[in-house]
């Protein structure tokens, strides 16, 4: 414990039931969660989703490397960063590269805690609580993300997002945003709009899904429509910020108030 804070690198605290854990791999444990008819399967390394079923039936495009090493499906979540910034680093920000220091998990619901260090382009310290629960035919997502002393005065820029990738299944998806209807909108080519109801419908493999957003949202929220293989998946991703307002005035920064953002996927 360094100062009365609650950083604590060294220290890995897991307590779960024995059968949650499916997979142990080289660098990161996968855990099972499961609510009736409906079950999920999530990452230590990043907290990525990496599948989400409903009565069997994949909703999210499940989690796969190729040989290149490119990464596509699931549920990936995006911070401190969302996109290509100025910090470098990596795309899409740090944690999806960073391993749990702890995990909590009962039989429908995960909890992982991450704590990342300053780095040269990025001197703030973090600290980032993911909690991962289900009920029957939902998904439920949050992402709270919270400042640890670091000795850096300036206002810690941050992008919550997250990345699910929904299974399209060769058809043609559709989002419908208030009373906006996206028909064919996702490409390598973003489709970035605004949104004035924090809820959207998605159409997507003969899936009909409800998307809730919550969290510190306002009106530089975004949601982000993407896809390099729309036959397979398309991305209907929740910003909390233009992405171009990364570390400017009229972006989020913070200092001692948490800022958090929270997803909910129900299947119709």
């Amino acid at each position: 414990i360094d100062n009365g804070t609650e950083m604590c690198y060294s220290i890995i605290s897991v307590r779960l039931i024995n059968y949650f854990l499916i997979n142990r791999g080289d660098t990161a444990m996968e855990y099972k969660i499961a609510n009736g008819n409906t079950e999920a399967v999530i990452s230590s390394l990043g907290g990525t989703v990496l599948s989400f079923k409903v009565d069997g039936k994949d909703i999210l495009y499940p989690y796969t490397v190729d040989e290149n090493g490119k990464a596509r499906g699931g549920c990936p979540i995006c911070a401190p960063w969302f996109g290509n910034e100025s910090f470098g680093e990596k795309k899409h920000g740090f944690i999806r590269d960073t391993e749990a220091n702890i995990i909590d998990a009962t039989e429908d619901a995960i909890r992982l805690v991450f704590f990342h260090e300053g780095t040269e382009k990025y001197p703030w310290t973090l600290k980032y609580e993911l909690i991962v629960s289900l009920l029957p035919c939902v998904l439920e997502i949050s992402l709270r993300v919270k400042r640890i002393p670091d000795g850096v005065f300036s206002l810690a820029p941050v992008n919550l997002a997250f990345h699910p990738y929904f299974i399209a299944d060769g058809r043609i998806s559709s989002v419908q945003e208030g009373r906006n209807m996206y028909v064919s909108c996702f490409s390598e080519t973003a489709n970035t709009i605004p949104f004035s109801y924090p809820a959207v419908l998605i159409n997507s493999g003969g899936n009909e899904i409800f998307m809730g957003i919550e969290g510190d949202i306002d009106a530089r929220s975004r949601i982000v429509l993407w896809s390099d293989a729309v036959e397979k998946y398309v991305c209907v991703e929740p910003v909390l910020t233009d992405k171009t307002l990364l570390n400017k005035a009229e972006g989020l920064g913070f200092n001692d108030k948490p800022i958090s953002l929270y997803m909910l996927l129900g299947v119709l």
